[in-house]
């Protein structure tokens, strides 16, 4: 069974309208992707958020976690195309972006990523106090995985990425949604707990990497968060290392110089442009649709951030026309 439900979205974002699809089970979830892949496409694009909470799992309990998690769903949702989808099922929420390509994928990764840790804050509320961990992962998924996509989006969900709360430990919690059908007697999988417990590393390694932990004290810094939310920009850092080469050819290194700007992520006619200084940040974008003829979405990172992605584009660029 599946309901769709009408979202308000969070203020600063876009109109109002978005909407989500809960699901009840795994299985269910696998059967929509399968009418999507072909209906839309050899490949979709998935990017898995989880909510992992600490305590007892009575039914109040339970109800309250699944209506946090749609909320949070609520504010992410604007942050993504109306053609995508998005899927709750339990505590996860699956993002999915058709006509996508993986580096347009982590793009969108990074920025429901940064847009998680920029509102961890006003997230730990007395509907949330129980709140543990974040997580963000995610693969592509191609037409041949139709038949096993049940193994597939138990891959997908595999964090990447891991906000965890100090909050103190916690047991582990078997959440229902995993992959259980709900019938008596199923074997269920692994709850979310489980799953971010195996992938987390040493505690003494903190850097913000894939598959690493971020120590709720290590958000970035509050001033360029508070200007992200009053434009309405995501904030992301660190920008992606690697881009493909249709991202790094949308836009010529001269001209990323000239308007201080660098292309990051690129899912079919929208290209995903980091900028640092939002003065003139309108200008900036429609010279950009200008001279690519794409949809820019802005992301809005620090000053030192975007000067190395800028250096990058240069270096790359280079050795691209020794060759």
């Amino acid at each position: 069974m599946s309901t769709r439900v009408v979202l308000p979205v969070w203020q600063g974002a876009a109109s109002s309208g978005a909407t989500y699809v809960q699901v009840d089970s795994l299985r269910i979830l696998a059967a929509e992707l399968k009418q999507l892949l072909n209906a839309r496409g050899e490949r979709l694009g998935v990017v898995v958020i989880t909510l992992t909470f600490a305590g007892q799992r009575s039914p109040a309990l339970v109800e309250r976690r699944a209506q946090a998690t749609c909320r949070l769903l609520a504010a992410l949702r604007s942050l993504v195309r109306r053609t995508d989808r998005v899927f709750v099922l339990g505590n996860r929420g699956y993002v999915v972006l058709p006509d996508c390509d993986e580096p347009g994928r982590m793009a969108v990764e990074e920025r429901l990523w940064w847009a998680l840790c920029s509102r961890v804050r006003s997230l730990q509320t007395r509907e949330l106090a129980d709140l543990t961990a974040l997580a963000v992962g995610g693969r592509m998924l191609e037409r041949a995985d139709s038949q096993n996509l049940l193994s597939v989006l138990r891959e997908a969900a595999r964090p990447r990425r891991v906000l965890n709360a100090p909050l103190g430990l916690a047991e582990p919690v078997a959440d229902s949604e995993a992959d259980s059908e709900g019938k008596p007697g199923q074997e269920r999988g692994p709850g979310p707990t489980q799953e971010l417990a195996q992938a987390l590393p040493p505690k003494q390694d903190q850097r913000l990497v894939p598959g690493v932990q971020l120590s709720l004290s290590s958000a970035p810094g509050e001033e360029l968060l508070a200007e992200a939310r009053r434009l309405g920009i995501p904030y992301l850092a660190p920008l992606p290392r690697r881009v493909s080469a249709s991202v790094r050819q949308a836009i010529s290194p001269h001209l990323a110089h000239e308007l201080h700007c660098c292309p990051i992520g690129r899912a079919r006619k929208t290209l995903t442009v980091a900028l640092a200084d939002s003065r003139n940040h309108r200008a900036i974008l429609e010279r950009l649709e200008r001279e690519t003829g794409l949809q820019i979405f802005p992301v809005l990172t620090p000053a030192h951030e975007l000067q190395q992605a800028l250096e990058r584009l240069s270096t790359t660029s280079s050795s691209h026309k020794r060759r």
